[in-house]
């Protein structure tokens, strides 16, 4: 019978357990919980408002202004003091709802917060909520902290935020008694959000910890005699995380000799490579039984391996946290700051000195944003003097400044975020030597949602300095939301590239400052949280992977970062070699068997661009020949630093020279983890080279900005004339400003095109103008020259120049006619197929030389219409391909129609638009800032022409002034320039799909002046006449 009973009473006991019912809650505000906040601090409006929609019909209207920077976070509160007793671990669930009328951001915010009446004003909670435009439910769980009297605590929702407007209504304050699991409270908000399984912040979370959290590993098996070995079995496993998981070590229970101790010391290992002192290592710690705590700790912790070890904390500057003496300092009258900082001084020396060696990081400061004392007396300017001393008393370690309620109470303790950045501004100003910047992250039931710890990680990352999770626990009722929120929050922290540790505040509830936070009970049984911890250290974020070198004998895998065991199999036989993964950017390579010997060739050290030997500079692209080396898995190291790689071929590497070398530098390349000799190289500010055409050795890699941006290295370059802008590129100037000569001919002043600015890694592109006496020669020797250093000449092709072939200067007697010779005239009108008004005439009335040097243009309106000239050079003059330019005068006004034009010498034959037509020059006198260059052909021609417009700035007319209109014309191009600078190029490709090209073959010349038309519309009361275009000279060049 007895095997019978010990099964049922079992049952019994789970069938009990289960079915437990709580007592019914009670108010902790009697009546209306809204109607009790009738006091208010500081400088707020609060009214009772009407509500509609919502399971409430009040709700308190609370209005701030402006807040001082310096602010108490309880400053501004309303608050209520009716109040019904409670008793110490009862459990009390808050609910309200808040929205923002007006704030910052559109996001309102309030603290609540329960606390007593009097000194200490113990808090039992203290839970920050934001919340937009929109009503959010807001449900607060925690545990009475103390055993309060009626009426000896108080509410209040604290509001110390500038320029906002809320509202909270809907509040219930009801305490469940002792015992009871926040799990059984029915809440539907609380814990956090963001808990879901798939929520978006765990894809970003997880893409951030393999791109920052793991490294690349290559196995390469070789035998004895170099050959790779193909299919050797490899076992990569992983032996401690490089980053820091760490916890508080308690100096009393470490060093205990029983059961406990052992239990504890174990646990250590386990589960922790990092460690820090809770409390042996504290300024009034340390000068009592600390020193023989830390006698004890510090050598077991090198002797069990654990290499990362914080101190805490060097100063505490509140007096409550200050030895008796240093207190009586505090409360003398007057204070003696000379004595009390030469206290100070000796301690920062006294407990650096005994630690040098022995840590490697310490908290220098801490919480100086709430404590202050010290600070009182001798400045805020005294906390960079402590950094300072502690960089002098210990310059190897990490020197840390520490705070809490920066990650948490729901990640918006704004003063308290802003205070502690200003501290670190201050610092950082004043040249204190911060190396990190602590986060404590003690969390209750105010639990930060991940995506706003994450947004804080990235301010915090902006000061460039190591961030650190220095004091991680969560105590919460309930172990499932523990667990849940210690895993989110580690993996938000550890997917972060700026945070460099995670340390939890003690593991074990027989020695944690909150026992509920720890993760294994007192008896030694683990809770959730402790799984959570192992699961993602040891399993997810561990690398335990097998597999079989490829057919050249490389393995190649990605694994956390930290120290491994790789176990190499060939025949049966098994070797175990030892290797740090430390970089998530740069392979880890381990080569077994004899590894082929890497050489860098004599004088193999080149500028990339010019290939030239010689001193090398920063910022410089160099290429390496040798052998052994490439292609893949290539660095180039420069005193040990490796070179951003441009490009690594067998025997051949090209990398940039760090900006930091100076002197003399050790060059080596390192292929597959093995280095060369290390080649001396002397280190210059300036060494330049100019990067050349890959298929034309020796010439330079120029780009004719004057002539289309034609290439020299392409059939088609146009050779620059005097005055052409060209662009180059460099590397090894060094960031110094150069000059470039050609032909040993520099510019006598600048080019305004002048431009030198770094356009890729090692690359710096140089604009600048061909002087007018640079020789005209196919390979003229240009060099750059950089801080009187020049480069090796490269040839550049400036041969070519135009050549003038016919022209017309116009400088005929005033009032005759344009030279017969040259040109002939379009007689007549009908609107010559545009609905223009005009009729041309070859009268002296509408043509002529004004002796002056111009041919004139002359629109005349007559009593019967109007009257102009059209000139062209048929019959007399045609060319094919060429510069063809004119410098005019233009007219200007409504209705008026000034040209310079081309028309295919075939028109006659064939007809327009199949003859072509070239608009050099066309406006039209209601636009006079802006002229037209236009072809027209077979299926582009009239309102589907292919041009382009040219406008002046604002302000600026044509007819104010002559300009040289012109074109480039060959085969495959049509180029359109104002003023010697092209705005405008026409080749085939810019024609309608099947449309042909017709511009190889004859054009002549045309001048004219038109009236009315359908483009320019017709004259109106604006126009004046006579319209005149002066024409001062007709060029035609070829080459």
């Amino acid at each position: 019978m007895v095997e019978c009973v010990l099964p049922s009473l079992a049952v019994l006991a789970a069938l009990l357990s289960a079915s437990v019912a709580f007592a019914d809650p009670s108010p902790l505000i009697p009546g209306d919980p809204l109607a009790c906040f009738t006091r208010v601090d500081g400088a707020a409006t609060v009214t009772n408002v009407t509500v509609a929609g919502m399971p409430f019909t009040r709700a308190l209207h609370v209005k701030t202004g402006t807040v001082a920077s310096n602010a108490n976070a309880w400053d501004i509160r309303p608050r209520c003091f009716s109040t019904q007793a409670a008793k110490v671990n009862d459990v009390v669930a808050v609910t309200f709802w808040m929205r923002a009328i007006a704030a910052p951001g559109n996001l309102g915010l309030t603290s609540f917060v329960l606390e007593r009446n009097d000194s200490p004003y113990t808090k039992s909670v203290t839970y920050t909520a934001a919340a937009g435009t929109d009503w959010k439910k807001l449900e607060v769980p925690f545990t009475m902290a103390e055993t309060y009297a009626s009426n000896a605590y108080n509410f209040s929702f604290w509001v110390t935020f500038a320029n906002q407007e809320i509202e909270i209504g809907g509040l219930a304050i009801l305490d469940y008694g002792p015992g009871v699991p926040f799990s059984s409270l029915g809440l539907t908000t609380w814990p956090y959000d963001e808990r879901a399984p798939d929520a978006p912040w765990r894809a970003a979370a997880a893409g951030r910890i393999d791109r920052y959290r793991k490294g690349d590993i290559v196995v390469i098996a070789r035998d004895d005699s170099g050959r790779t070995i193909p299919g050797a079995q490899i076992h990569a496993r992983m032996k401690r995380h490089a980053f820091g998981f760490g916890t508080a070590v308690a100096g009393d229970v470490i060093q205990r000799t029983d059961t406990t101790g052992q239990n504890y010391r174990d646990a250590i290992k386990k589960l922790f490579n990092k460690v820090v002192t809770e409390n042996a290592l504290k300024w009034p710690t340390f000068e009592s039984n600390g020193r023989q705590q830390a006698d004890y700790m510090l050598p077991w912790f090198a002797a069990n391996g654990i290499e990362m070890v914080r101190g805490h904390n060097v100063i505490w500057p509140a007096a409550t946290y200050l030895p008796a003496d240093v207190q009586a300092m505090l409360k003398a009258t007057p204070v003696n700051a000379d004595a009390l900082r030469a206290r100070i001084d000796k301690h920062i020396a006294d407990v650096m000195g005994y630690t040098k060696g022995k840590v490697t990081e310490w908290d220098v400061l801490n919480e100086a944003y709430t404590n202050k004392d010290l600070q009182a007396v001798l400045g805020d300017s005294e906390m960079a003097s402590w950094f300072v001393q502690a960089r002098t008393a210990d310059p190897a370690i990490k020197l840390y400044i520490n705070d809490y309620n920066i990650l948490e109470a729901g990640g918006y303790d704004i003063q308290h975020i802003n205070g502690y950045q200003q501290i670190i501004r201050n610092l950082l100003a004043a040249g204190a030597p911060v190396d990190g910047i602590g986060l404590q992250s003690h969390f209750d039931s105010n639990l930060t949602p991940p995506s706003r710890v994450i947004e804080l990680l990235d301010q915090f990352a902006t000061f460039g300095r190591d961030l650190q999770v220095t004091e991680f626990d969560v105590s919460v009722a309930d172990e499932q939301v523990q667990a849940d929120y210690t895993r989110d929050f580690l993996t938000a922290c550890f997917s972060h590239p700026a945070i460099k540790g995670f340390m939890m505040w003690g593991f074990w509830e027989g020695a944690h400052w909150k026992p509920q936070g720890a993760m294994i009970r007192r008896d030694w049984s683990t809770k959730p949280n402790y799984g959570v911890w192992n699961d993602l250290l040891y399993t997810q974020w561990w690398t335990d992977v097998r597999g079989a070198t490829a057919a050249d004998g490389t393995w190649r895998t990605r694994g956390f970062l930290g120290d491994y065991d790789i176990e190499v199999t060939v025949n049966g036989a098994t070797k175990t070699y030892p290797l740090r993964v430390s970089s998530n950017t740069e392979p880890v390579y381990l080569n077994t068997g004899k590894t082929p010997a890497r050489a860098i060739a004599a004088k193999g050290i080149v500028n990339g661009a010019s290939f030239a030997g010689g001193p090398i500079a920063p910022g410089e692209i160099v290429t390496i020949f040798g052998s052994g080396f490439g292609p893949g898995d290539t660095r180039v190291l420069f005193d040990g630093v490796a070179g951003q790689l441009i490009y690594a071929l067998a025997g051949q590497v090209s990398a940039i020279v760090p900006s930091g070398v100076t002197g003399t530098t050790q060059v080596r390349v390192e292929y597959q983890g093995v280095a060369t000799e290390p080649v001396q190289m002397t280190v210059a500010a300036a060494a330049p080279g100019i990067f050349m055409c890959p298929n034309k050795p020796g010439v330079a890699l120029v780009i004719n900005a004057s002539a289309g941006n034609v290439i020299s290295c392409n059939a088609d370059f146009v050779p620059p004339g005097s005055g052409s802008v060209i662009t180059f590129f460099v590397t090894g100037e060094g960031g110094l400003r150069g000059g470039t000569s050609f032909g040993n001919i520099a510019l006598a002043s600048r080019c305004v095109a002048d431009f030198a600015g770094a356009i890729y890694p090692g690359v710096t592109q140089i604009n600048t103008c061909v002087p007018d006496a640079a020789p005209r020669d196919p390979a003229v020797p240009m060099v750059f020259i950089a801080g009187g250093v020049a480069s090796p000449p490269a040839s550049i092709n400036l041969q070519t120049a135009w050549t003038l072939l016919w022209s017309d200067d116009f400088n005929g007697a005033a009032g005759t006619s344009p030279d017969p010779a040259r040109w002939t005239y379009d007689l007549g009108g009908g609107g010559w197929g545009n609905a223009e008004l005009e009729t041309y005439t070859n009268t002296t009335d509408n043509v002529y030389h004004d002796g002056a040097g111009n041919l004139v243009i002359r629109a005349v309106k007559t009593g019967s219409g109007y009257t102009s000239a059209r000139i062209k050079t048929q019959g007399k003059f045609s060319v094919t391909y060429g510069k063809v330019e004119a410098r005019i005068k233009i007219p200007y006004g409504q209705g008026i129609w000034p040209a310079f034009w081309m028309l295919g010498a075939d028109i006659d034959q064939v007809g327009w638009p199949a003859c072509g037509e070239i608009d050099i020059m066309e406006n039209i006198g209601k636009e006079p800032a802006t002229i037209h260059g236009t072809v027209h052909g077979p299926g582009y021609s009239g309102n589907s022409g292919i041009g382009a417009p040219f406008s002046l700035a604002a302000g600026g007319r044509f007819a104010d002034d002559f300009h040289v209109y012109g074109i480039e014309w060959s085969p495959q191009s049509v180029a359109f320039f104002l003023d010697g600078t092209q705005y405008f190029e026409v080749t085939p490709a810019r024609l309608p799909a099947g449309k042909n090209w017709v511009y190889q073959h004859p054009f002549f010349l045309i001048l004219n002046v038109a009236t009315g038309g359908t483009w320019p519309g017709n004259p109106d009361a604006t126009t004046t006449f006579p319209q005149q275009m002066l024409v001062d000279w007709v060029h035609v060049s070829q080459r």
